[in-house]
């Protein structure tokens, strides 16, 4: 019964962890399309995020970063095209916040991979960078070709 209960509690925390980092929805789009990302940044581990930092993969052309809902955005770009995101608002503990872009999908590849960085007050981070399968994997959108 014990182990039970500790292989219970150690699913719980498990399931916890796996909740609690930056995603990107959906999981899945279409090659070439345009589509409304959304960023779900939760608070890590009782700390409040104050900035969220997304890098926006090779071949995705940011057109529109939707504005208000009390936090403030910048972009950076190289030549003319959006590279990253950054969100600043505090988001704490217990609490998540959602942004959102316009972007269009890349003609050819088979996903996404979004890296992302939760910046804490205290000056640490967490990064969201890793592939799949490691500690603190980026979220991944899957391409798919159009139908018809």
């Amino acid at each position: 019964m014990r182990i039970l209960a500790s292989v219970f509690a150690f699913s719980l925390l498990a399931a916890a962890a796996a909740e609690a980092h930056v995603t990107v929805a959906p999981r899945e789009s279409t090659l070439g399309s345009n589509q409304v990302y959304t960023v779900r940044v939760p608070a890590e581990s009782g700390a409040t995020t104050s900035q969220t930092v997304l890098e926006i993969p090779d071949g995705v052309v940011v057109s529109r970063v939707k504005a208000g809902g009390g936090f403030k955005f910048d972009v950076k770009r190289e030549d003319d095209r959006i590279v990253q995101i950054t969100w600043t608002m505090d988001v704490h503990p217990g609490s998540y916040a959602e942004f959102q872009f316009i972007a269009r999908n890349p003609e050819e590849g088979t996903e996404l991979t979004w890296k992302a960085l939760a910046l804490h007050p205290d000056g640490t981070s967490t990064d969201w960078v890793n592939p799949r399968g490691e500690p603190r994997p980026a979220s991944v959108t899957s391409l798919v070709a159009a139908a018809g």
